[in-house]
């Protein structure tokens, strides 16, 4: 096998794009708008090509140091987004289990993955101890061979009628097209902020803002949809866009419009875009443990797909902290 470390752009990109099972954070897009927002993220995604002449890639990050900084923890990939290894053929469970086992040989303290629901089949090609591996799902509405009047006749009532009493009250749905956009989807986002408790994530503005950047420059992957009431911004949504994925990723809304149900307008207004631009799956995301969230997502006709997270550790870490121990006792 033929190590590309680090996989060139052009590289990756090819692969990413040929790839039937890849999203938009399997994608160099997506490592540049991490690395750009957060210091502490710099890439790591490795490249290989098998004896057979197919080419992989494993999207990395380093997300922080071990070991006072010998070693890196890395990540597939950030914010809990789809990660492990992408392919522009097909690939054999040993060539998968001698990439990952190359990646640990280097000076990896520990390498996170998040899996892929496309691919679920080909998560970690060995058997991993029970405390390394945790059971996800997110939820997805298949969208191929449907016309939007079959998707509708997927949401339950309560949600048709949001829809509906949306419509009525005047919200409207269309793309962000300027900074100020962004800005006053932050301002919603903030809002959001405001409300919740124990936010799971809280992301800075500078994301939102090389989000905008990246867009103009990738529109057909990066778009932010906005709900409006008399031209006010009431709500917005996220979507990230790669091969026949699309991606719900980040969503928020003014708590003062929720009688509005611009969710309810905005998300089919999504859905039927993306059936009349031809893609297949409309992901909802992961839930991050949020029943309500799931529900919400349920009630639009959204089925469940199973996806794994695993840590791999280096065994050298036990012996360092053995080894830290006995210094300091």
């Amino acid at each position: 096998m033929n190590i590309r470390r680090p996989a060139d752009n052009e590289f990756w990109w090819e692969v990413a794009e040929a790839c039937e099972y890849a999203t938009f954070f399997h994608s160099p897009l997506w490592h540049r708008l991490i690395e750009r927002t957060f210091e502490q993220c710099e890439d790591r995604t490795v490249g290989a090509v098998t004896e057979s002449g197919v080419r992989m890639v494993l999207p990395l990050l380093k997300t922080g140091e071990a070991a006072k900084g010998m070693m890196e923890n890395l990540m597939s990939t950030y914010a809990g987004c789809y990660g492990g290894i992408i392919a522009d053929g097909e690939v054999s469970k040993e060539d998968l289990a001698s990439l990952y086992d190359k990646v640990q040989s280097w000076d990896v303290a520990s390498l996170r993955v998040n899996g892929n629901p496309l691919w679920s089949e080909y998560d970690y090609p060995v058997v991993l101890p029970e405390e390394e591996v945790e059971d996800d799902f997110t939820q997805i509405l298949q969208l191929e061979d449907k016309t939007f009047e079959d998707v509708k006749s997927g949401f339950t009532d309560g949600h048709r009628s949001g829809m509906h009493k949306g419509e009525r009250m005047g919200v409207t749905v269309r793309e962000a097209d300027s900074i100020e956009d962004y800005k006053a989807y932050f301002g919603a986002y903030e809002d959001c902020l405001r409300r919740w408790e124990n936010p799971s994530s809280e992301y800075p503005w500078v994301l939102f803002e090389n989000g905008y950047q990246m867009a103009q420059d990738n529109p057909e992957h990066i778009r932010l949809w906005l709900a409006e009431v008399e031209d006010e911004v009431i709500a917005g949504a996220w979507f990230f866009y790669w091969n026949q994925h699309v991606d719900y990723w980040h969503a928020a809304s003014y708590e003062e419009y929720f009688d509005y149900r611009p969710n309810n307008v905005l998300l089919p207004r999504v859905m039927e875009d993306a059936l009349e631009r031809g893609y297949s799956y409309y992901d909802f995301n992961p839930s991050g443990g949020h029943t309500g969230v799931a529900r919400f997502k349920k009630h639009f006709g959204a089925k469940k797909w199973p996806l794994r997270r695993w840590t791999l550790t280096n065994k050298n870490m036990d012996i360092f902290r053995d080894l830290k121990g006995s210094l300091l006792g």
